[in-house]
């Protein structure tokens, strides 16, 4: 893969893969540092004792492992798969975790989906341990500094208020988020079209579903080929348009902002409703 911004992970698990416990947060509010590598947010955390990289996922549906650095004492999984962002269906095998910590944050007893993650290893050029995806941080606050490259998870009353107030001003802007699953989706204006976007932190390029690409190509100012490569789909070549802004929510216009044709109709099918996914870039605006 020549342009790592071409890379997206998105990952859909059959319910039933994970067990009922929640993930804790043990203080008031923990700070994650990360880091940026080809777009994508690297944090730190641990299973087992085992400490390394994973990947911040919003798009992942909850913790997933590699194979790679957990192959010891998974074992094989019937009715479970996993699909990436091209629709490539992956049989997983499970774990037994006995201790997850993501700084302040732990979860003990519960069992998670292993899965090769060999091709986002080699994309990225770091050892990945595993992707954190939504139901790790669904219970808490979430304030996203990008230039710091500090993620704050605040522990929430019981009517959702957090205990810790982390925002110092008040925000320039609010966008109203709605739940498909556990995808967080932003409605959206480009080119005539309304489009509900899901916002995926694990994905390094914005992508529109294909049922929109008579409409909208002809009205791009840029038209190009790129390659795009999910968790563990090898890369395939797609269309990539540059338009000269979208509407987030009705509120905010970004300029000259790209998006790569793909189809998404196996997330139909898993009675996910999206029109398209907005990458890690929507971070940056925090």
């Amino acid at each position: 893969m020549k342009n790592l911004a071409s890379l997206a992970v998105l990952l859909l698990s059959v319910p039933g893969v994970l067990l009922a416990n929640a993930y804790q947060l043990q203080a008031e509010s923990t700070q994650l540092p990360f880091k940026v590598v080809q777009e994508l947010i690297l944090v730190d955390a641990s299973v087992n004792g085992q400490e390394g990289k994973f990947l911040f996922d919003t798009g992942a549906a909850d913790l997933t492992l590699n194979i790679s650095h957990f192959a010891t004492n998974s074992r094989p999984s019937k009715n479970h798969y996993i699909a990436d962002i091209n629709g490539f269906n992956h049989n997983p095998r499970l774990l037994d975790v006995q201790h997850f910590v993501l700084g302040m944050v732990e979860r003990k007893n519960f069992t998670v989906p292993v899965i090769n993650l060999s091709v986002l290893e080699r994309e990225l050029g770091e050892s990945i341990l595993g992707v954190i995806g939504y139901k790790v941080i669904r219970n808490f606050e979430i304030v996203f500094d990008y230039y710091e490259r500090i993620i704050h998870l605040v522990q929430l009353e019981k009517k959702g208020k957090p205990l810790v107030n982390m925002t110092q001003t008040p925000p320039d802007y609010t966008f109203e988020i709605r739940m498909e699953n556990f995808l967080p989706v932003l409605q959206t204006q480009l080119e005539g079209k309304t489009l509900d976007l899901a916002l995926d932190s694990g994905a390094a390029v914005n992508i529109v579903d294909q049922q929109f690409k008579e409409h909208l190509m002809s009205k791009a100012a840029q038209v190009r080929s790129m390659q795009l490569g999910g968790a563990f789909s090898e890369v395939k070549t797609v269309e990539v348009c540059t338009y000269t802004h979208i509407v987030l929510d009705k509120q905010l216009a970004v300029k000259w902002w790209r998006a790569a044709f793909n189809d998404l109709s196996h997330l139909v099918r898993e009675n996910i409703k999206i029109d398209g996914i907005i990458g890690v870039g929507f971070f940056k605006y925090g």
